[in-house]
């Protein structure tokens, strides 16, 4: 997401535009619920988290993180599951490795 997640409010502004598509997305009928969201934001770590479940059996897992480089347009990296078994890939979503330069 080029040009998004300068500050902690795009990156929050980012999640909550991904929770509006989702429940826009999904069929009246189903039940969508949302679980935790968190947002972090200090100088070693920029992301946002976000639970979620949907229709009979489907869970989704968001970790959004805040790329800021020096002399470069920030950027969001997503990192998203969506299965029925998310616990079995709760770590995926966290897994992410960012070299120190690039969260600052």
């Amino acid at each position: 997401m080029k040009g998004m997640g300068g500050t902690r409010e795009q990156l929050v502004a980012h999640v909550d535009g991904v929770q509006r598509g989702f429940v826009e997305s999904l069929p009246a009928a189903g039940p969508l619920h949302w679980g935790d969201k968190q947002v972090t934001w200090t100088d070693g770590e920029k992301r946002a988290r976000l639970e979620g479940s949907f229709g009979a059996d489907m869970r989704l897992e968001l970790t959004a993180y805040s790329i800021l480089r020096p002399d470069h347009e920030p950027f969001i990296i997503n990192v998203m599951m969506i299965s029925p078994d998310a616990e079995r890939f709760a770590n995926v979503t966290g897994s992410l490795r960012l070299r120190p330069s690039t969260t600052r």
